[in-house]
């Protein structure tokens, strides 16, 4: 059985459950926390731009927490990405750009899958970016509420 303890402390966290729930989910739906949507709302678009241009994979693994990793080692392994090259670069390289246009309104079909799978990672790579930019130049204020997230969404729940 696979397990979601990414840390291997022996207990499954709300955040490893959710990076579980991205790992596996057969559907198109695209799980977010409530941190991630704060992470993604701190970035700008040339800062997205960026990341998804310039940051390969393997570089901002080195700083990700376990979960975190998990999550961009499986979804990129599924999709056939080089951890070496830009999220761009392995889009093109794979030809991916047209899952994208077409997977809207398809339903669950394999290319709406793969689209889902696509975004779940370029999601978890800018959520991964906007961790460390935060932690680097983030404002005070930033820093604090990322740590509140990070606190709430670490927990175990009680059985």
């Amino acid at each position: 059985m696979v397990s979601a303890d990414y840390d291997g402390n022996g207990k499954i966290s709300y955040n490893e459950a959710h990076a579980f729930a991205k790992i596996d989910e057969k559907t198109s739906d695209r799980p977010v926390s409530s941190l991630e949507v704060w992470l993604q709302r701190q970035l700008s678009s040339a800062q997205v731009e960026a990341i998804t241009q310039r940051s390969s994979p393997q570089q901002l693994l080195a700083g990700a927490r376990p979960e975190r990793g998990a999550v961009i080692r499986s979804l990129g392994d599924r999709l056939g990405f080089n951890l070496q090259q830009s999220f761009i670069d392995n889009v093109d390289r794979l030809g991916l750009a047209e899952v994208i246009e077409t997977a809207e309104g398809v339903g669950d079909s394999d290319i709406e899958l793969q689209a889902a799978n696509l975004e779940r990672l370029r999601m978890e790579l800018l959520d991964i970016a906007a961790e460390q930019w935060i932690q680097r130049s983030g404002t005070s204020q930033q820093r604090q509420i990322l740590q509140r997230l990070h606190t709430c969404e670490s927990q175990t729940p009680n059985p």
